[in-house]
């Protein structure tokens, strides 16, 4: 209730804190606007995440988890990709966006899951 005697319904969504959870495994990624979609190999180090994005060249991945913040930057040629989206409350969805830096300037929505 406010100073004006208004009431109504307040929702929320908690998002996942990311302590604890090791993202080592096999991901699905997802770009939302094309459906294309890429398995993403990936080990966890402490904060530090590394793999690679299968298809093609087997690009190489390098990241971070920091609280329930993912970010992932891949090289590829002069062109790098990075992809930043946020740890589900169960540790197996990450969502966000991604943006191509060096390169054509695109972007768009992105969700990695667990497999």
């Amino acid at each position: 209730m406010d100073n004006n005697n208004n009431t109504g319904t307040f929702n929320a969504l908690r998002r996942g804190t990311g302590e604890g959870v090791d993202m080592t495994g096999t991901w699905l990624s997802q770009d939302l606007v094309s459906s294309a979609s890429a398995t993403m190999q990936v080990t966890q180090t402490g904060n530090a995440l590394s793999g690679t994005i299968q298809g093609g060249q087997n690009q190489p991945l390098l990241g971070t988890v920091t609280g329930n913040q993912v970010t992932f930057t891949m090289q590829t040629g002069g062109n790098a990709v990075t992809w930043t989206g946020y740890l589900s409350v169960d540790g197996n969805t990450v969502t966000g966006y991604w943006v191509n830096v060096g390169g054509p300037p695109t972007s768009g929505g992105w969700r990695m899951t667990r497999q």
